[in-house]
């Protein structure tokens, strides 16, 4: 993934969505301190950010080799426009 500095709408982000995507799905942007998720079909849309620590044990869960989710205490959800803080 590319980090690059985060700004207010995404924009300034490098986006990446998966190779194995053959459809509309996630697009994700790493950033020194943030993970970054949105949908690519809302590019403008709402965005989820994660602590690093976060992303990492959430990836297990989302390709199915974990029971149960990691716990959500470090992950916000950025409204359209707003500056991450």
């Amino acid at each position: 993934m590319t980090s690059k500095p985060s700004a207010g709408d995404g924009s300034a982000l490098g986006w990446v969505k998966s190779s194995h995507s053959t459809a509309d799905c996630v697009e994700v942007a790493a950033t020194s301190g943030t993970v970054h998720v949105r949908d690519s079909k809302r590019t403008a849309g709402p965005r989820l950010t994660f602590a690093p620590e976060a992303w990492t044990g959430f990836l297990p869960y989302a390709a199915g080799r974990c029971p149960s989710p990691p716990p959500t205490s470090r992950i916000r959800l950025i409204p359209p426009g707003t500056r991450p803080g």
